[in-house]
């Protein structure tokens, strides 16, 4: 429980202090936010190989959605350098959010339709929040809807899949080295 606290805490003011200073033009201060709490919290964690492996597939998806969004017009970055790419500060919010959906989120494992829901209704109000604060202009609401309800559920599964692989790779080492009995946490 009291990882989790922390979990959503640390979630929660990386996010708004990502986004404000994005809004305010100092987009690195997210980044830098985000890496350090995000450090502080694999240090703190055991599984560095698992969760660095879902956070890389999650900033990956989490560039794809940006990208597509952005190429639809749904979404644009008022200080952004590219038409094309999200800012770095906005790469540094999957990251941000890759943490949680493994932790603080842990709940919506196996619960894909809860999951279409909560990406349908939580990514809009994300972008619409980082709107109210400058960060982004949302152009259509409904089409980020559509590719969150997409992609919370994909991310599920990526993290499913991330963690499983990693704990097959142990359970593997460990039984070459002669060590039959593995007792690995299945909530990580």
């Amino acid at each position: 429980m009291k990882v989790t606290v922390i979990n959503v805490v640390a979630f929660k003011v990386a996010w708004l202090l990502t986004v404000c200073s994005a809004a305010a033009g100092h987009g690195l201060i997210g980044p830098l936010a985000v890496a350090f709490w995000v450090s502080c919290f694999l240090y703190w964690q055991q599984g560095l190989k698992n969760n660095l492996l879902f956070i890389a597939v999650a900033f990956s998806v989490g560039c794809l959605v940006d990208m597509t969004l952005l190429a639809f017009g749904a979404i644009v970055f008022p200080f952004s350098p590219s038409e094309v790419l999200p800012p770095l500060w906005m790469t540094f919010l999957w990251i941000n959010l890759a943490v949680s959906l493994r932790y603080a989120l842990a709940f919506l494992r196996e619960r894909y339709v809860l999951a279409v829901f909560i990406g349908a209704v939580g990514g809009p109000l994300a972008y619409l929040s980082g709107e109210a604060i400058g960060a982004v202009t949302v152009g259509n609401i409904l089409f980020v809807a559509v590719i969150w309800a997409l992609a919370t559920p994909s991310l599920l599964i990526l993290e499913r899949a991330t963690r499983r692989a990693v704990k097959v790779d142990v359970v593997n080492a460990l039984h070459l080295a002669g060590k039959r009995d593995v007792g690995l946490d299945a909530g990580h």
